[in-house]
């Protein structure tokens, strides 16, 4: 004999027409909020928010400084297109874009709290962009290049010393790109 009052024959009805209008709202939210990778890159993008969050800079003359000095606690993160990275990689760079920065693949070396990650440009605009970013993931120790490539290729590559006595303060600087101005192209050509 089977009994009519079982809960086998209550079946919750009203329940699961509940719990099927909950999923498709859900559903209808999820299609109609922005995706978290391009709110979270359309807001490092966003000037107000980059003027309210400076980022650490690093200017050319210490780059070029610890890339002769083959610093490891230095990691360059090239945001450039691969066209670009292609024509002139600094050495020990990477070429991340930076929609790439929210792939796994990227994590073990961006995670690594005791090393620099700089990333760089063409003029620091996209450096900028990416190096926010990256600190919005939990990156630690985030700086850009100051100037972008475009600096670092007029301070230091194409370094010609100006006409004239130097002052005295700046005697070693003009000094040591001179000699950046010849080592740092050949471990350019070096690397590639």
């Amino acid at each position: 004999k089977v009994n009519p009052s079982s809960t086998s024959f209550g079946f919750p009805v009203k329940r699961h027409m509940l719990a099927g209008a909950m999923a498709v709202v859900l559903a209808a939210i999820l299609v109609v909020l922005p995706n978290r990778k391009d709110a979270l890159t359309a807001e490092t993008a966003d000037p107000a928010y980059q003027q309210a969050h400076p980022v650490k800079t690093m200017s050319p003359d210490e780059l070029a400084f610890r890339l002769l000095d083959q610093d490891p606690r230095l990691v360059i993160v090239d945001v450039r297109s691969a066209e670009e990275f292609q024509k002139m990689t600094l050495p020990g760079a990477v070429n991340i874009p930076v929609h790439g920065l929210f792939g796994k693949e990227w994590s073990s070396l961006l995670g690594v709290r005791h090393k620099t990650k700089v990333f760089i440009d063409n003029d620091a605009t996209a450096a900028r962009s990416a190096a926010l970013l990256a600190s919005r993931l939990g990156y630690a120790n985030v700086a850009m290049l100051e100037g972008g490539m475009n600096s670092l290729r007029s301070t230091i590559l194409d370094f010609h010393p100006p006409k004239g006595q130097p002052l005295p303060a700046d005697e070693a600087t003009y000094r040591f790109r001179a000699r950046a101005s010849v080592s740092l192209p050949k471990m350019i050509e070096e690397s590639k």
